[in-house]
């Protein structure tokens, strides 16, 4: 048995010596997919052709609009509603986020200098994500709208969805005013709240998603946005993700490279060190 072992002990040498360096570079790569770093360098719309949609898509809704009017005689909403199906808390939290954000007067300032309009200028109905199973009546869906909140309540990651009409699509509400579902992930805490809002008030304002590919499963469809990531960073939203998945890819990492360079010393180069160090003995007797 020893000498079969000795006889492939090249080869298990070599094997496990390029797996350890494969899970080490196989961890770092699964990592780095997840960043904004790699998603920001893919090929995304540029500034011009988001304002380009989200004026197309405006028009669409105050078409839409008109429609609903004639045929209701009454205005569809005006502003942004939060939905009485939330629980007492939970409606505390979203009017609180809410305010928040649109008293930040900076804020909205920028997002008006940016995309020519702001959170103030946006229509829309807030309702909790989990009721979308509802009679579509009861949220102004058609069948259309429905089903897309439908499939969006059903995302694992996630914390809310906008369902909105778009330029050259299927109607998807009865009166153009957008519609943003809030999943109990959202209301975990003021933070997350917050930070989920203004992501979903972003879509309600026309703002186009842009998914990222299968393989970056931690990133949204907003960060392909410059002014986006801009506003999270500069007004205090806590987001944590960016720095969390940093950590995550870097855990494995360290732990596979430990694991590298200990086998490398046992296998290979501690046998070199011993070997050269008995030529140096031998050479000095």
């Amino acid at each position: 048995m020893s000498e079969m072992f000795k006889e492939f002990e090249p080869r298990f040498k070599k094997f496990t010596s390029c797996l350890w360096m494969g899970l080490t570079c196989l961890s770092v790569g699964i990592g780095v997919l997840q960043t904004e770093w790699f998603f920001t360098r893919w090929d995304r719309p540029s500034h011009e052709e988001v304002l380009k949609v989200m004026d197309e898509d405006e028009a669409e809704e105050r078409k839409i609009a008109d429609q609903y009017i004639k045929a209701r005689g009454k205005l569809p909403t005006t502003g942004i509603l939060i939905s009485e199906n939330f629980s007492a808390t939970s409606e505390g939290m979203l009017v609180k986020a809410l305010k928040d954000l649109l008293d930040d007067e900076a804020l909205q300032a920028a997002i008006r200098q940016d995309f020519g309009r702001s959170f103030h200028d946006v229509n829309a109905i807030v309702f909790p994500a989990w009721e979308a199973i509802h009679d579509k009546a009861v949220f102004g869906f058609t069948d259309v709208g429905r089903d897309a909140a439908l499939i969006a309540s059903r995302q694992v990651f996630a914390a809310g969805f906008t369902v909105h009409d778009r330029h050259n699509q299927p109607q998807a509400t009865i009166d153009g005013v957008p519609r943003i579902g809030i999943d109990r992930e959202a209301l975990y805490d003021q933070d997350t709240v917050k930070l989920t809002l203004f992501h979903e008030l972003f879509h309600a304002m026309n703002v186009p998603k842009h998914e990222p590919p299968w393989y970056t499963v931690m990133q949204n469809d907003l960060v392909y946005c410059d002014e986006y990531r801009d506003y999270v960073k500069r007004f205090g939203f806590k987001y944590d993700r960016e720095r969390n998945i940093w950590i995550v890819t870097a855990i494995p990492m360290l732990f596979f490279l430990y694991l590298l360079i200990r086998h490398l010393w046992w296998v290979w180069l501690r046998n070199l060190w011993f070997t050269r160090l008995r030529r140096r003995v031998g050479a000095a007797s």
